[in-house]
């Protein structure tokens, strides 16, 4: 059965993202925008948020950054994995503990690989209450890798 997943999502792909399960996952975007690269783009669920800083958002190499943060006080990220590079690999991969539900940590070096005709990044983020899944999803516009959609699991 294919995960729920909250996402942000590039307004021209909204349609196909929304069609059918992608890689195990059926995307809802209930955020959009307008325009890769023009300013950043969060998701939240109700005990983690991810953003992809601007920067992030158009790729020439194989790997992505994302900044995670806890959504509220007393709790806790306690791991964050890279599925693609580490499928197997248990809590926690990177980080440490992060007990803030203000301040922003950059995790780095998510794994793109090709997946249905995109590049995506799938993590997971294991908090003191819950653990969520997500995706990247990245489209191949003229070589480049535009991000179409941020997507954290929703619990």
């Amino acid at each position: 059965m294919a995960k729920d997943m909250k996402c942000a999502c590039y307004t021209p792909a909204v349609g196909g993202l929304e069609a059918g399960s992608k890689g195990g996952y059926k995307l809802k975007c209930n955020e959009t925008y307008s325009q890769p690269g023009v300013s950043d783009v969060s998701v939240h669920e109700s005990k983690a948020k991810i953003k992809v800083k601007k920067n992030e958002q158009i790729q020439s190499d194989s790997d992505m950054n994302m900044d995670i943060r806890p959504r509220d006080d007393g709790n806790c990220i306690w791991g964050v994995i890279d599925k693609v590079a580490s499928p197997d690999k248990n809590y926690p991969a990177k980080g440490g503990s992060h007990c803030t539900g203000t301040g922003w940590k950059t995790y780095g070096k998510f794994k793109l690989t090709s997946s249905d005709g995109n590049m995506v990044a799938e993590f997971g983020i294991q908090t003191t209450k819950k653990t969520y899944g997500g995706t990247i999803i990245y489209g191949i516009q003229n070589g480049t890798k535009v991000m179409v959609a941020a997507c954290l699991e929703n619990k």
